[in-house]
């Protein structure tokens, strides 16, 4: 997965809800989370990651097994890439690559 692409420190949150407060304390390079996520909705601490002036700038993939909103939509709170589920690791890091490059 993205250890063997490269990518070392890696956090995982424990669901939707704490997202947004984990991303304020822990600064991370990019986010990767589920539209549906224990704890709380993906899209709502999507929007709340955007809305917060210290997190807003954070690139974050948006990842779903269902409808997969246009990074454009504005109801999906504007993710830098949506990857549909299942997605291939290659795809993943392919994807992760690009938006680090930025």
């Amino acid at each position: 997965g993205l250890r063997a692409g490269g990518f070392q420190d890696i956090l995982f949150s424990g669901g939707g809800a704490t997202v947004p407060s984990q991303a304020l304390s822990e600064r991370p390079d990019l986010i990767i989370m589920d539209v549906m996520m224990p704890c709380g909705n993906g899209m709502r601490a999507l929007r709340a990651l955007r809305q917060c002036p210290a997190t807003a700038g954070i690139p974050v993939i948006m990842t779903s097994g269902f409808h997969v909103p246009s990074p454009d939509d504005k109801a999906a709170g504007r993710a830098d890439a949506m990857l549909a589920k299942p997605f291939s690791v290659e795809e993943l890091l392919e994807t992760v690559g690009r938006l680090m490059k930025q």
